[in-house]
Formats: C-alpha cells, sequence, structure tokens
C-alpha cells in the first residue's frame, strides 16, 4: 500500500474482503481485496486467494476517490455496499476473524463513520 500513496496521504483503515460472502470452495469465482481507506480514497487491491488464506500479490488496483462516494451501508453486519455517485455498487464482506488480520471489526465500524463525517 505504501507506493501507492501520494505525498499527504494518511491510511485510516484497512481490512481483507470478499466480493460476496464466503462459502466452502469460494475461491472459484471469488475476488478477494486487501483495502484501504485513506484521508483521500479507498483503495482496493485485488489479490487472489490461497488454501490457507490470501495470498500477498497485487492482480490489479482500483480506486475511489472519498468525494465519490455517496452513501456506506452495511448490511447483516459483515456485508459493506459503497454507493458511488456515478451509480455503480462496490460490495465488500469483511470476515470478523481472519487470523492475520486484526483490524476487520475495527474496519467494519469505522469505515462508514469515517466516510459520513465528511458531509
Amino acid at each position: 500500500m505504501r507506493q501507492l500513496l501520494e505525498p499527504g496521504e494518511v491510511v485510516q483503515q484497512q481490512a481483507y474482503g470478499f466480493d460476496h460472502e464466503p462459502s466452502r470452495g469460494m475461491a472459484i469465482g471469488t475476488n478477494a481485496y486487501f483495502v484501504a481507506l485513506t484521508n483521500r480514497r479507498l483503495v482496493f487491491i485485488k489479490a487472489r486467494l490461497g488454501a490457507f488464506g490470501p495470498l500477498s500479490e497485487n492482480r490489479g488496483v482500483e480506486v475511489i476517490p472519498r468525494t465519490d462516494i455517496g452513501a456506506v451501508t452495511v448490511e447483516n453486519v459483515y456485508l459493506l455496499q459503497l454507493h458511488t455517485h456515478a451509480g455503480p455498487m462496490h460490495t465488500l464482506f469483511v470476515e470478523p476473524r481472519r487470523g492475520q488480520f486484526s483490524n476487520q471489526l475495527a474496519f467494519l465500524h469505522h469505515v462508514p463513520l469515517l466516510l459520513s463525517a465528511r458531509k
């Protein structure tokens, strides 16, 4: 993530998630992401799932400026839906217990608050 930051940009929250709720055999057709909310943007780094969790590799980056995010909703406690002003919705399922990632619940709690505080 460090290489993607612009001068003066600060990471406020980060987590690991999926484009839908995980299930057995989820590696097929599931997109995994390392996600970071900065003071300027929401950054999705696409990753590949390994047998025991995420692999530390970058398979593409998508960036959404915070000013483009119109609303954030949380469904079923762990499903974050980001609505942009342009219309597309991004879905991120954040599992609360992902072993090496201790920030999962904090991300689910703080990201909607941080994004709504800017309005």
